[in-house]
């Protein structure tokens, strides 16, 4: 069995409009077990930088559908955005 693309799940989740129902309901598990602390939040941003793609003799190309372009202090990436917020004990909020 070959496997799955990278944000194969991700991709699905948001499809079917589930991702930030399951995103609310680990939260409000947290927020039940008393988990999380509201006294301030970190948060961390990312750049994973994925290949630009070349044309391929077909015309399509090799780029990943998924990743975006950005700038970052006046460079140009290409990949994806990653980032998280976090509380002071570590749970991650966002």
């Amino acid at each position: 069995m070959a496997p799955l693309p990278p944000g194969f799940f991700v991709a699905r989740l948001r499809e079917a409009n589930l991702d930030r129902t399951f995103f609310d309901a680990t939260l409000k598990h947290l927020e039940t077990q008393r988990l999380l602390v509201e006294d301030r939040t970190l948060v961390d941003a990312t750049i994973i930088e994925q290949d630009r793609g070349r044309k391929r003799a077909d015309g399509t190309c090799s780029r990943d559908p998924e990743a975006s372009f950005t700038k970052k202090n006046g460079e140009t990436y290409h990949g994806h955005k990653g980032h998280i917020a976090a509380d002071r004990s570590g749970i991650v909020k966002e």
